[in-house]
């Protein structure tokens, strides 16, 4: 299995055929810290904890090109999400099946990382039969601290 690619989305959108739309691809976040309610122009007393986690939910899009020898085989999709001090975040594995095209592999995730800024590093590979069979491959998304929260006009994601 070759590795095409691996992304941070918003949304993915699977039709009935199986096509997989990708909605907003993530690579940079900015995170308004909260204003001080007795002081609106000053940030809170409070910074943002290191291990906030955001109420959102988020996907892990990968897509894999199997080679002849591949098709029919299982194969096991594993990825690890750090924050940027190199803690681990979070992990997960996704079983499949491979054909003689390409494998879209979509991970659900139930919140995202905010405490920290710097990379969010998501890594991924594939396993056969229990051992690595590809090499690791890393995908990033810069979180940045506001100091106030943007104006209306301003979007809070960037791609």
């Amino acid at each position: 299995m070759k590795h095409v690619a691996t992304l941070a989305c918003d949304k993915v959108i699977i039709d009935h055929r199986g096509a997989h739309s990708l909605i907003t691809v993530m690579s940079n976040a900015d995170i308004a810290v909260a204003l001080n309610p007795q002081s609106p122009n000053e940030p809170a007393e409070q910074p943002i904890p290191a291990n906030a986690v955001m109420p959102r939910e988020w996907f892990v899009f990968s897509m894999w090109m199997p080679s002849i020898e591949d098709a029919g085989k299982s194969f096991e999709q594993v990825i690890e999400i750090y924050w940027p001090n190199s803690d681990k975040f979070t992990e997960g594995r996704l079983p499949f099946k491979a054909d003689e095209k390409a494998s879209y592999n979509s991970i659900q995730m139930l919140g995202f990382p905010i405490g920290q800024v710097g990379n969010i590093k998501i890594q991924t590979w594939l396993e056969y039969q229990g051992s690595r069979i590809t090499d690791t491959f890393d995908y990033c998304v810069s979180i940045k601290h506001l100091d106030r929260p943007p104006s209306p006009v301003t979007a809070s994601q960037t791609n």
